[in-house]
């Protein structure tokens, strides 16, 4: 295989996967490999709920908003979103995308603040697996939701090319989710191969990254598709 400066292993779904590395490349202009191997696949879960009624929908992926998006309903509706991506996403959709900044707690605010007592419940759309148990957060708080699953994250395995560069060259991987962290370190613990260094979106991402050295892996600034830009950049330089 040619050598790179560096070689960045993408494990995202694939659509997400091919813009993240356009606007990476786009935005710092760094001479690497990009390797797309996504250990997850997205299936929509049907029927889509009715958001009639619904106070406005909140998302915490831009999975959740494409599928939703896909049934035609409740275009125009506010739309409350963990993060600048997934809310981009929901005003590109038709919604009224509104960013938290892309943290969990700070939707959780944001979300107690907008809504007033007797306001009917907000619709929240997510996967199978998410980062917070955020429907159980606002119903501690007395913040009535409506919690509906739309599509699940399915395993699948690392490419035949992802496993050949593991073993021949020192990777970056970026992780943006506890769920696709979990899965590569499961996939990737017994696979003989150069260094790995992790670019973790948040710590609890990174809490499933048992057995890895600790000085290999690194943190965002800020839990956002920028912040893992910003972090990557800074790792590939290095060098």
């Amino acid at each position: 295989m040619q050598n790179h400066r560096a070689t960045i292993l993408l494990i995202r779904p694939y659509e997400q996967s091919i813009v993240f590395a356009a606007e990476f490349l786009a935005g710092t202009g760094c001479d690497v490999a990009i390797i797309p191997s996504p250990v997850l696949t997205i299936e929509p879960v049907l029927p889509l709920p009715d958001p009639q009624g619904a106070f406005a929908l909140v998302f915490t992926s831009a999975n959740a908003v494409k599928i939703f998006a896909q049934g035609g309903q409740g275009r125009g509706m506010r739309a409350f979103c963990v993060g600048n991506t997934t809310a981009n996403a929901a005003t590109r959709a038709g919604f009224r995308g509104i960013s938290a900044g892309g943290d969990v707690s700070e939707l959780l605010e944001m979300l107690t603040a907008f809504h007033m007592e007797g306001d009917p419940p907000y619709l929240y759309l997510h996967g199978e697996k998410t980062a917070a148990d955020l429907a159980g957060l606002l119903k501690d708080r007395d913040v009535p939701v409506r919690a509906r699953m739309i599509y699940r994250q399915v395993e699948q395995p690392l490419s035949d090319k992802a496993r050949q560069v593991l073993e021949e060259r020192d990777v970056i991987v970026p992780l943006f989710s506890a769920n696709s962290a979990e899965i590569f370190a499961r996939q990737v613990r017994f696979l003989p191969g150069k260094r790995i260094q992790f670019v973790c979106m948040s710590r609890a991402v990174a809490a499933s990254l048992t057995g890895f050295h600790e000085s290999d892996i690194h943190f965002a600034a800020h839990p956002s598709r920028e912040g893992m830009i910003k972090a990557i950049a800074a790792l590939v330089l290095k060098q």
